[in-house]
């Protein structure tokens, strides 16, 4: 069987962002940007997804049918992770409500990122 390279997508248009993410994901994944269901169809080819990262801050009518696709499409098990304000409670309950495995305020996800990966690689 082969082994496809493991990715985290992060579902996002805050570039800003990502190098932190990078650098929390260290060697365990390779880090993919994705805001598009196309987006994530390209990226399901040839590597296994370990974990999507929803930045809440985006708007939902952009993560959630990419976080329904994931759930529906992949044939295993996949982490997914949301992260926002953590001002916007009702953000965060939906995240929950929509099957979320983890719903963090920014500032929890980054340091609890690495942990969070290395449990599940």
């Amino acid at each position: 069987m082969n082994e496809y390279p493991k990715k985290v997508l992060v579902i996002t248009k805050n570039l800003m962002f990502i190098p932190r993410i990078e650098s929390e994901a260290g060697s365990l994944a390779k880090v993919k940007k994705i805001s598009s269901i196309q987006n994530l169809k390209d990226e399901l080819k040839d590597s296994k997804i370990i974990a999507a990262l929803i930045d809440l801050e985006d708007s939902d009518s952009t993560w959630e049918p990419i976080l329904k696709e994931l759930q529906t499409t992949l044939e295993y098990p996949t982490l997914t992770i949301a992260y926002g304000p953590h001002k916007n409670i009702a953000l965060m309950d939906k995240a929950k409500e929509l099957g979320c495995d983890h719903v963090l305020a920014k500032g929890a996800f980054l340091t609890k990122l690495r942990g969070i990966l290395k449990s599940i690689v």
